[in-house]
Protein backbone atom coordinates (compact mmCIF):
# COMPACT_ATOMS: atom_id res chain seq x y z
CA UNK A 1 0.00 0.00 0.00
CA UNK A 2 2.59 2.36 0.90
CA UNK A 3 4.70 1.43 -2.41
CA UNK A 4 1.74 2.20 -4.23
CA UNK A 5 0.31 4.77 -2.69
CA UNK A 6 4.44 6.95 -2.52
CA UNK A 7 3.17 7.06 1.33
CA UNK A 8 5.10 6.07 4.49
CA UNK A 9 2.63 7.66 7.14
CA UNK A 10 -0.96 6.84 6.26
CA UNK A 11 -1.21 3.06 6.95
CA UNK A 12 -1.79 0.50 10.11
CA UNK A 13 1.23 0.53 11.96
CA UNK A 14 0.05 -2.00 13.93
CA UNK A 15 -0.34 -4.49 11.15
CA UNK A 16 2.95 -3.75 9.72
CA UNK A 17 4.65 -4.15 13.70
CA UNK A 18 3.18 -7.93 13.80
CA UNK A 19 4.37 -8.35 10.07
CA UNK A 20 7.97 -7.64 10.37
CA UNK A 21 8.63 -8.40 13.97
CA UNK A 22 10.19 -5.61 16.35
CA UNK A 23 13.82 -5.46 14.82
CA UNK A 24 12.27 -4.96 11.49
CA UNK A 25 10.12 -3.13 12.26
CA UNK A 26 12.54 -0.70 14.65
CA UNK A 27 14.87 -0.28 11.74
CA UNK A 28 11.37 0.48 8.85
CA UNK A 29 11.00 3.83 11.82
CA UNK A 30 14.56 4.68 11.52
CA UNK A 31 14.80 4.24 7.96
CA UNK A 32 11.47 5.99 7.44
CA UNK A 33 12.70 9.13 9.77
CA UNK A 34 16.04 9.32 8.17
CA UNK A 35 14.12 9.60 4.59
CA UNK A 36 11.78 12.37 6.09
CA UNK A 37 15.11 14.06 7.30
CA UNK A 38 16.98 13.75 4.08
CA UNK A 39 13.68 15.11 1.92
CA UNK A 40 13.58 18.51 4.62
CA UNK A 41 16.63 18.83 3.73
CA UNK A 42 16.53 18.78 0.01
CA UNK A 43 13.40 21.08 -0.26
CA UNK A 44 15.14 23.49 2.14
CA UNK A 45 18.18 23.51 0.04
CA UNK A 46 16.11 24.52 -2.70
CA UNK A 47 14.35 27.02 -1.09
CA UNK A 48 10.77 24.97 -1.05
CA UNK A 49 10.16 25.16 2.08
CA UNK A 50 11.31 27.56 5.20
CA UNK A 51 11.38 26.47 9.10
CA UNK A 52 9.56 27.92 11.39
CA UNK A 53 11.97 29.56 13.82
CA UNK A 54 9.35 29.73 17.20
CA UNK A 55 7.30 25.80 16.26
CA UNK A 56 10.05 24.75 14.32
CA UNK A 57 7.27 23.44 11.95
CA UNK A 58 8.59 22.93 8.60
CA UNK A 59 5.97 25.06 6.10
CA UNK A 60 6.07 26.14 2.14
CA UNK A 61 8.08 28.75 1.57
CA UNK A 62 5.82 32.23 0.41
CA UNK A 63 7.80 31.30 -3.43
CA UNK A 64 6.04 27.34 -3.29
CA UNK A 65 2.87 29.33 -2.44
CA UNK A 66 3.28 31.79 -4.97
CA UNK A 67 4.06 28.97 -7.34
CA UNK A 68 0.66 26.56 -6.42
CA UNK A 69 -1.55 29.57 -7.08
CA UNK A 70 0.08 30.42 -10.18
CA UNK A 71 -0.68 26.94 -11.01
CA UNK A 72 -4.08 27.11 -9.93
CA UNK A 73 -4.53 30.03 -11.70
CA UNK A 74 -3.41 29.16 -14.95
CA UNK A 75 -5.57 25.81 -14.72
CA UNK A 76 -8.62 27.52 -13.81
CA UNK A 77 -8.75 30.07 -16.81
CA UNK A 78 -7.65 27.00 -18.59
CA UNK A 79 -10.37 25.23 -17.99
CA UNK A 80 -12.73 28.39 -18.83
CA UNK A 81 -11.66 28.36 -22.27
CA UNK A 82 -13.62 25.34 -22.79
CA UNK A 83 -16.36 26.41 -19.87
CA UNK A 84 -19.67 25.30 -21.13
CA UNK A 85 -21.78 27.18 -18.06
CA UNK A 86 -21.83 30.54 -19.31
CA UNK A 87 -19.37 31.60 -17.02
CA UNK A 88 -17.71 34.71 -19.07
CA UNK A 89 -14.52 37.13 -18.87
CA UNK A 90 -15.45 40.54 -20.71
CA UNK A 91 -12.88 42.77 -21.83
CA UNK A 92 -15.07 45.48 -21.10
CA UNK A 93 -12.74 48.75 -21.17
CA UNK A 94 -12.01 50.92 -17.51
CA UNK A 95 -9.55 53.42 -16.15
CA UNK A 96 -6.38 51.38 -14.20
CA UNK A 97 -2.72 51.50 -14.81
CA UNK A 98 -3.00 47.65 -16.18
CA UNK A 99 -3.21 47.87 -19.45
CA UNK A 100 -3.84 45.18 -22.07
CA UNK A 101 -2.85 44.20 -25.81
CA UNK A 102 -5.83 45.73 -27.70
CA UNK A 103 -5.86 49.68 -28.67
CA UNK A 104 -8.18 52.42 -29.49
CA UNK A 105 -8.03 56.18 -30.97
CA UNK A 106 -6.86 58.56 -29.14
CA UNK A 107 -9.95 60.78 -27.49
CA UNK A 108 -9.85 64.17 -25.65
CA UNK A 109 -8.10 63.92 -21.95
CA UNK A 110 -6.51 60.86 -22.40
CA UNK A 111 -2.98 60.29 -21.23
CA UNK A 112 -0.78 58.80 -24.04
CA UNK A 113 1.47 56.72 -21.36
CA UNK A 114 -0.27 54.06 -22.65
CA UNK A 115 0.94 54.80 -26.07
CA UNK A 116 0.43 52.18 -28.52
CA UNK A 117 3.48 53.20 -31.03
CA UNK A 118 3.23 50.11 -33.56
CA UNK A 119 -0.73 51.07 -34.89
CA UNK A 120 0.08 54.42 -34.46
CA UNK A 121 2.50 54.05 -37.32
CA UNK A 122 0.84 51.73 -39.19
CA UNK A 123 -2.07 53.85 -39.31
CA UNK A 124 -0.08 57.12 -40.48
CA UNK A 125 1.40 54.54 -42.99
CA UNK A 126 -1.80 53.23 -44.55
CA UNK A 127 -3.29 57.40 -44.28
CA UNK A 128 -0.07 59.37 -46.00
CA UNK A 129 2.63 56.47 -47.38
CA UNK A 130 4.94 58.28 -44.38
CA UNK A 131 6.00 56.82 -41.07
CA UNK A 132 5.28 60.84 -39.34
CA UNK A 133 1.51 60.75 -37.57
CA UNK A 134 -0.83 63.04 -36.70
CA UNK A 135 -3.32 63.00 -33.99
CA UNK A 136 -5.91 61.34 -35.96
CA UNK A 137 -3.54 58.48 -35.84
CA UNK A 138 -2.21 57.88 -32.49
CA UNK A 139 -4.01 55.09 -30.71
CA UNK A 140 -3.42 54.32 -27.27
CA UNK A 141 -3.62 50.92 -24.91
CA UNK A 142 -7.07 50.08 -23.95
CA UNK A 143 -7.01 49.82 -19.71
CA UNK A 144 -8.12 46.51 -18.14
CA UNK A 145 -10.21 48.64 -15.77
CA UNK A 146 -10.14 48.62 -12.10
CA UNK A 147 -11.46 49.82 -8.66
CA UNK A 148 -9.59 48.99 -5.31
CA UNK A 149 -11.61 46.93 -3.44
CA UNK A 150 -10.92 44.78 -0.07
CA UNK A 151 -11.94 40.98 -0.07
CA UNK A 152 -12.23 38.15 2.68
CA UNK A 153 -13.23 35.06 1.58
CA UNK A 154 -14.95 33.39 4.71
CA UNK A 155 -13.99 29.92 4.25
CA UNK A 156 -16.01 27.28 6.24
CA UNK A 157 -13.70 24.77 7.98
CA UNK A 158 -16.46 22.99 9.83
CA UNK A 159 -16.31 18.84 9.38
CA UNK A 160 -18.36 18.58 6.57
CA UNK A 161 -16.25 20.83 4.42
CA UNK A 162 -13.69 17.50 3.79
CA UNK A 163 -16.73 15.50 2.13
CA UNK A 164 -16.58 15.62 -1.72
CA UNK A 165 -12.96 17.24 -2.00
CA UNK A 166 -15.22 20.69 -1.31
CA UNK A 167 -12.24 21.90 1.38
CA UNK A 168 -9.61 21.05 -1.49
CA UNK A 169 -11.04 23.18 -4.68
CA UNK A 170 -12.10 26.13 -1.88
CA UNK A 171 -8.19 26.47 -0.92
CA UNK A 172 -7.50 25.90 -4.51
CA UNK A 173 -9.74 29.07 -5.32
CA UNK A 174 -8.39 31.37 -2.15
CA UNK A 175 -4.91 30.26 -3.81
CA UNK A 176 -5.53 31.24 -7.20
CA UNK A 177 -7.35 34.71 -6.22
CA UNK A 178 -4.22 35.03 -4.33
CA UNK A 179 -2.15 34.88 -7.19
CA UNK A 180 -4.79 36.96 -9.34
CA UNK A 181 -4.80 39.94 -7.06
CA UNK A 182 -0.80 40.43 -6.58
CA UNK A 183 -0.42 40.07 -10.24
CA UNK A 184 -3.53 41.98 -11.97
CA UNK A 185 -5.39 44.38 -9.04
CA UNK A 186 -2.11 45.07 -6.88
CA UNK A 187 -3.80 47.87 -5.14
CA UNK A 188 -6.43 45.89 -3.82
CA UNK A 189 -6.44 43.84 -0.44
CA UNK A 190 -7.58 39.94 -0.16
CA UNK A 191 -8.20 38.29 3.36
CA UNK A 192 -9.11 35.17 4.79
CA UNK A 193 -10.84 33.88 7.40
CA UNK A 194 -11.70 30.28 8.03
CA UNK A 195 -14.75 29.72 10.48
CA UNK A 196 -15.57 26.48 12.47
CA UNK A 197 -16.66 26.90 16.30
CA UNK A 198 -14.55 30.16 16.55
CA UNK A 199 -12.57 32.07 13.30
CA UNK A 200 -9.48 33.32 12.92
CA UNK A 201 -7.78 35.23 9.88
CA UNK A 202 -5.08 33.09 7.78
CA UNK A 203 -2.24 34.22 5.78
CA UNK A 204 -2.04 32.87 2.04
CA UNK A 205 1.21 31.58 3.35
CA UNK A 206 -0.91 29.26 5.35
CA UNK A 207 -3.40 28.25 2.95
CA UNK A 208 -2.07 24.95 1.50
CA UNK A 209 -1.80 23.31 4.66
CA UNK A 210 -5.23 23.77 6.49
CA UNK A 211 -7.59 21.10 6.77
CA UNK A 212 -11.62 21.41 8.29
CA UNK A 213 -11.66 20.75 11.70
CA UNK A 214 -12.75 16.30 12.12
CA UNK A 215 -15.71 15.39 13.89
CA UNK A 216 -15.23 14.66 17.38
CA UNK A 217 -19.25 14.02 18.67
CA UNK A 218 -21.36 11.85 17.10
CA UNK A 219 -24.71 12.15 18.90
CA UNK A 220 -27.84 12.76 16.88
CA UNK A 221 -28.85 15.37 18.94
CA UNK A 222 -26.59 18.09 20.71
CA UNK A 223 -27.11 21.24 23.18
CA UNK A 224 -24.01 22.74 25.14
CA UNK A 225 -23.35 26.21 26.52
CA UNK A 226 -20.11 27.21 27.34
CA UNK A 227 -19.08 29.99 29.21
CA UNK A 228 -17.22 31.84 26.87
CA UNK A 229 -15.12 33.90 29.73
CA UNK A 230 -13.78 30.83 31.42
CA UNK A 231 -10.51 29.37 28.99
CA UNK A 232 -10.71 25.43 30.27
CA UNK A 233 -14.45 25.87 29.05
CA UNK A 234 -13.39 27.19 25.88
CA UNK A 235 -10.54 24.52 25.34
CA UNK A 236 -13.32 21.58 25.45
CA UNK A 237 -15.35 23.27 23.11
CA UNK A 238 -15.51 21.20 19.77
CA UNK A 239 -14.11 23.02 16.86
CA UNK A 240 -16.42 21.87 14.13
CA UNK A 241 -19.45 23.49 14.08
CA UNK A 242 -20.23 26.18 11.98
CA UNK A 243 -20.38 29.46 13.44
CA UNK A 244 -21.18 32.03 10.75
CA UNK A 245 -22.05 34.72 13.51
CA UNK A 246 -18.57 34.66 14.30
CA UNK A 247 -17.22 34.60 10.83
CA UNK A 248 -18.87 37.53 9.75
CA UNK A 249 -18.17 39.58 12.92
CA UNK A 250 -14.37 39.33 12.10
CA UNK A 251 -14.54 39.50 8.53
CA UNK A 252 -16.55 43.19 9.00
CA UNK A 253 -13.83 44.14 11.57
CA UNK A 254 -10.93 43.37 9.02
CA UNK A 255 -12.63 45.38 6.60
CA UNK A 256 -13.62 48.10 8.57
CA UNK A 257 -9.45 48.83 9.12
CA UNK A 258 -9.20 50.25 5.76
CA UNK A 259 -10.15 53.09 3.90
CA UNK A 260 -11.31 50.91 0.51
CA UNK A 261 -15.22 52.37 -0.26
CA UNK A 262 -15.24 48.89 -2.06
CA UNK A 263 -15.82 46.16 0.53
CA UNK A 264 -17.12 42.58 -0.37
CA UNK A 265 -17.12 38.90 1.70
CA UNK A 266 -16.88 35.87 -0.44
CA UNK A 267 -18.40 32.88 1.89
CA UNK A 268 -17.79 29.63 1.11
CA UNK A 269 -20.15 26.79 3.10
CA UNK A 270 -21.82 23.66 3.00
CA UNK A 271 -24.04 24.12 5.89
CA UNK A 272 -26.41 26.42 8.30
CA UNK A 273 -25.24 27.82 11.40
CA UNK A 274 -24.92 25.29 14.30
CA UNK A 275 -23.39 27.88 16.50
CA UNK A 276 -23.21 31.73 18.01
CA UNK A 277 -22.24 33.58 20.85
CA UNK A 278 -25.13 35.36 22.90
CA UNK A 279 -24.28 37.06 26.34
CA UNK A 280 -20.79 35.61 26.94
CA UNK A 281 -21.94 31.97 26.61
CA UNK A 282 -21.10 29.93 23.27
CA UNK A 283 -24.22 27.99 22.24
CA UNK A 284 -23.20 24.65 20.27
CA UNK A 285 -26.33 23.23 18.64
CA UNK A 286 -26.66 19.83 16.30
CA UNK A 287 -29.64 20.28 14.77
CA UNK A 288 -29.12 23.91 14.18
CA UNK A 289 -31.33 26.17 16.93
CA UNK A 290 -33.42 29.16 16.13
CA UNK A 291 -30.51 31.23 18.14
CA UNK A 292 -27.53 30.39 15.43
CA UNK A 293 -29.84 31.47 12.78
CA UNK A 294 -30.93 34.76 14.05
CA UNK A 295 -27.74 35.58 15.66
CA UNK A 296 -25.95 35.01 12.03
CA UNK A 297 -28.31 37.37 10.31
CA UNK A 298 -28.05 39.80 12.40
CA UNK A 299 -24.05 40.17 11.47
CA UNK A 300 -25.30 40.07 8.05
CA UNK A 301 -27.41 42.69 8.67
CA UNK A 302 -24.33 44.73 10.45
CA UNK A 303 -22.16 43.97 7.20
CA UNK A 304 -24.41 45.04 4.63
CA UNK A 305 -24.79 48.49 7.12
CA UNK A 306 -21.09 48.80 6.84
CA UNK A 307 -21.37 48.89 3.31
CA UNK A 308 -20.15 45.15 2.67
CA UNK A 309 -21.46 42.88 0.02
CA UNK A 310 -21.54 39.00 0.67
CA UNK A 311 -21.75 36.82 -2.23
CA UNK A 312 -22.30 33.39 -1.35
CA UNK A 313 -21.31 30.22 -2.75
CA UNK A 314 -23.41 26.86 -1.11
CA UNK A 315 -21.98 23.76 -2.12
CA UNK A 316 -25.36 22.14 -0.78
CA UNK A 317 -28.44 23.05 -0.50
CA UNK A 318 -28.89 22.86 3.23
CA UNK A 319 -29.91 26.27 3.29
CA UNK A 320 -32.99 25.90 1.13
CA UNK A 321 -34.67 23.50 3.56
CA UNK A 322 -34.03 25.26 7.06
CA UNK A 323 -36.60 26.88 7.99
CA UNK A 324 -37.35 28.84 11.45
CA UNK A 325 -40.22 30.62 10.80
CA UNK A 326 -42.04 30.92 7.32
CA UNK A 327 -38.86 32.19 5.13
CA UNK A 328 -35.91 29.52 4.94
CA UNK A 329 -32.76 30.76 6.34
CA UNK A 330 -31.48 31.56 2.58
CA UNK A 331 -34.37 33.52 1.99
CA UNK A 332 -33.99 35.52 5.26
CA UNK A 333 -29.94 35.88 4.37
CA UNK A 334 -30.51 37.20 0.63
CA UNK A 335 -32.67 39.70 2.08
CA UNK A 336 -30.35 41.09 4.49
CA UNK A 337 -26.61 40.35 2.25
CA UNK A 338 -27.45 42.87 -0.60
CA UNK A 339 -25.07 39.88 -2.74
CA UNK A 340 -25.65 36.78 -4.98
CA UNK A 341 -25.85 33.75 -4.04
CA UNK A 342 -24.54 30.52 -5.82
CA UNK A 343 -24.80 27.11 -5.91
CA UNK A 344 -21.59 25.68 -8.07
CA UNK A 345 -20.43 22.20 -8.00
CA UNK A 346 -17.33 22.05 -5.98
CA UNK A 347 -14.78 21.37 -9.04
CA UNK A 348 -16.63 24.67 -10.55
CA UNK A 349 -16.46 26.69 -7.47
CA UNK A 350 -12.66 28.53 -8.45
CA UNK A 351 -13.62 29.39 -11.99
CA UNK A 352 -17.03 31.08 -10.75
CA UNK A 353 -15.54 32.88 -7.88
CA UNK A 354 -12.52 34.21 -10.10
CA UNK A 355 -14.82 35.11 -12.91
CA UNK A 356 -17.57 37.12 -10.74
CA UNK A 357 -14.45 39.07 -9.48
CA UNK A 358 -13.34 40.13 -12.08
CA UNK A 359 -16.60 40.96 -13.59
CA UNK A 360 -17.42 42.68 -10.42
CA UNK A 361 -14.19 44.45 -10.78
CA UNK A 362 -15.63 45.95 -14.06
CA UNK A 363 -18.78 46.80 -12.63
CA UNK A 364 -17.26 49.31 -9.93
CA UNK A 365 -15.34 51.31 -12.60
Amino acid sequence: QAQANGDLFNFDLEKLARYLGPESYQEFLERRERIMENLRKLMEDQGQVVTDQDSGEMKLSPASVRRIGRRALEEIFAALKSDDTGANITDEEGEGEQVSTESRPLEYGDSIHALDISSTLINAFIRTGSNRPGIQDIEIFKSRGQARSATVVLLDMSGSMMRADRFYYAKRMVMALDTLIREEYKDDRLMVVGFGTFARSYSPAEIPSLQPFPVTMFDPHIRLRLDASNEESMEFAPLYFTNLQRGLSLSRKLLGSGETRNKQIILITDGVPTAHFEEGTLHINYPPSPGDFEFALRETKAATEDGVVINTFLLTSDWEFSYFGDESFIQQFAKHSQGRIFYPHPRQMDRMVLVDFIQNKKTLI
